[in-house]
């Protein structure tokens, strides 16, 4: 079974377009502490540590360094840890390069390197590319999960471990070659 992570931006470009501010403090409201309860409870009861950010973070420039990370496999799940704690635990701007040039010197990336090449969006078609195939799907909230090529599976959202296991046993299992 093969998993490919692909680029989905948290707050896509244009949004804040009609925002003067990129770092958007969250309305907590009713909605959102409900959601962030269930989100809590799913990540309490697999051990995962997360906080609701005080504020939103446009994702892109992060993603766009996350391809960079990719290029170097044994240091691109270390980014992604690197990156999340960095945004849910740390409440840092994932947006802002100084955030994500420290990130990647904590990984061991080249940090010049990388921000060579964010300036030239040399990564840019490969998240846009990935946003598309997501619309194409009707995704438009992460995480969200396709499982299958022959039968696909969509489902979206902080889902239980047993949600993950009955579409493996869905999806997978019963279509596995034989």
């Amino acid at each position: 079974m093969l998993i490919t992570w692909k680029p989905y931006e948290l707050h896509p470009k244009g949004l804040e377009a009609d925002l003067a501010m990129s770092f958007l403090p969250i309305d907590v409201n009713d909605y959102i502490k409900s959601f962030w309860k269930r989100i809590e409870k799913i990540a309490n009861t697999n051990n995962i540590s997360i906080k609701l950010p005080n504020a939103l973070s446009k994702s892109r420039l992060a993603l766009e360094a996350a391809e960079f990370a990719r290029l170097q496999p044994e240091k691109y799940e270390m980014f992604q840890d690197l990156m999340y704690k960095a945004y849910f635990l740390d409440m840092k701007d994932i947006e802002k390069l100084k955030v994500i040039l420290n990130v990647a010197a904590e990984t061991g990336l080249n940090i010049e390197e990388l921000e060579e090449e964010l300036n030239t969006g040399l990564f840019t078609p490969i998240v846009e590319q990935s946003k598309q195939e997501a619309f194409s799907y009707g995704i438009s909230a992460v995480p969200a999960f396709i499982a299958g090529n022959i039968k696909k599976a969509l489902f979206a959202g902080c889902q239980p471990i047993e949600t993950f296991k009955q579409i493996f046993e869905n999806v997978y299992l019963k279509n596995k070659p034989s």
